[in-house]
């Protein structure tokens, strides 16, 4: 009989396993490393791309708002109420601080097409630590048209005006300067627009006269109002009491009531829809959660408000956002590149608008730390860098 024969399998050793471990090991580390490594890539675009986004909407806004100060407006501004209750003011709704519109050389409240404001965000030493505006811009309302909208609401054509508003687009006067009637209410003026059929457009209330929208109301002289009221007739009420403090019928100069002569409203008189546009920071509440105390901010939101309405935010996430001015006097040839300072800022002698904007990602990355990135634009007012020297 044959013996048995016996095979022996060999298998791995404790070594090869050990071996075969670390292997895999290092392998799942470097394939999870690498996963990690795309996933803050990932990360890193989506934030710097919000990063963009914000930044871009900023200067969007300011840019399209900038290019366009002073359309329609007098040469030189719009008289204010020079003395009342309370100076005429603009700006971020709660700031006690630095809002009351520039003075003329004779120390009257204008309405310029850009004023200063302050130039960086809320100062911490400020007396309020409440948000300071940037820049404020005025100018015609081109959207729509001041009866409401061009789509339905039709108005007859307006009269010759009595002045030219804009030197140098005058065609955009006839279509947004409507013929009006203005008669004394108490406590204020009633607007009424001529061969209108419906001011409040309902077919389009968006574009339609409000309550809070600015008028630019001219005879030989120009006056700025507030709409507090829509009586119906299509007419408006402009109030004492509005939010920015330009309705004041009681006060001598810079009103709507200046206008009378010897008692009597001109016989034509033409209103327009104007928008006074406010930008300013808007800080984080900080760690007390109570907003104006010293520890509010940053970052910082972009708010921006126009004429008498609520702000809305634009941007966030800001860090530093900061306007300066170049400067060019025709009478003495001098002029001042990058003027940040507001108390030295001419209206009548900007011609270029400087922005530099920081923002910082939404989210802190694993190490906490935030990512940022600057941007900076400047933007040329066609009504403020040119303008007829010889007229």
């Amino acid at each position: 009989m044959m013996p048995t024969k016996t095979t022996h399998q060999s298998g791995f050793s404790l070594l090869e396993i050990i071996i075969a471990i670390a292997i895999t090991l290092v392998i799942t580390i470097a394939g999870v490393s690498a996963l990690n490594k795309v996933q803050e890539l990932s990360s890193v675009i989506a934030q710097r791309s919000d990063m963009q986004l914000n930044a871009r909407s900023a200067f969007n806004y300011l840019a399209s708002d900038i290019s366009l100060a002073g359309t329609g407006l007098p040469f030189g501004g719009v008289a204010l109420p020079v003395v009342g209750v309370n100076p005429p003011t603009y700006g971020s709704l709660f700031s006690t601080c630095c809002t009351a519109f520039r003075n003329d050389s004779n120390g009257n409240p204008f309405l310029y097409a850009a004023e200063g404001g302050w130039s960086y965000p809320p100062h911490l030493g400020s007396i309020d630590h409440l948000p300071q505006p940037l820049i404020t811009v005025s100018y015609l309302d081109t959207d729509v048209s001041t009866e409401g909208g061009l789509a339905s609401a039709s108005c007859g054509p307006p009269p010759v005006p009595p002045m030219v508003l804009d030197q140098f687009w005058p065609s955009l006067v006839a279509p947004f300067t409507k013929s009006a009637t203005v008669t004394d209410v108490a406590q204020g003026v009633k607007i009424k627009f001529n061969d209108c059929v419906d001011i409040t457009d309902p077919t389009d209330p968006s574009n339609a006269l409000k309550i809070g929208d600015a008028l630019l109301v001219c005879a030989t002289n120009c006056a700025v109002g507030i709409i507090t009221d829509l009586p119906g007739g299509n007419a408006v009420l402009l109030k004492s009491g509005d939010a920015l403090h330009l309705n004041q019928p009681t006060v001598a100069l810079g009103n709507i009531q200046a206008m009378r002569v010897a008692g009597n409203y001109p016989a034509i008189i033409s209103a327009t829809r104007i928008k006074i546009v406010t930008y300013f920071l808007d800080p984080d509440a900080g760690v007390d959660g109570i907003k104006g105390t010293s520890d509010d901010g940053p970052p910082f939101r972009l708010m921006r408000r126009v004429n008498a309405g609520n702000p809305v935010v634009l941007a966030e996430n800001i860090l530093d956002l900061q306007v300066s001015y170049d400067l060019y006097d025709d009478s003495s040839a001098s002029q001042t590149a990058g003027e940040q300072n507001p108390l030295n800022i001419v209206p009548n002698l900007i011609r270029n608008v400087n922005l530099f904007v920081t923002v910082r990602s939404p989210m802190p990355n694993a190490k906490g730390a935030y990512q940022g990135m600057s941007l900076a634009t400047s933007v040329s007012p066609r009504n403020l860098s040119y303008h007829n020297r010889y007229q």
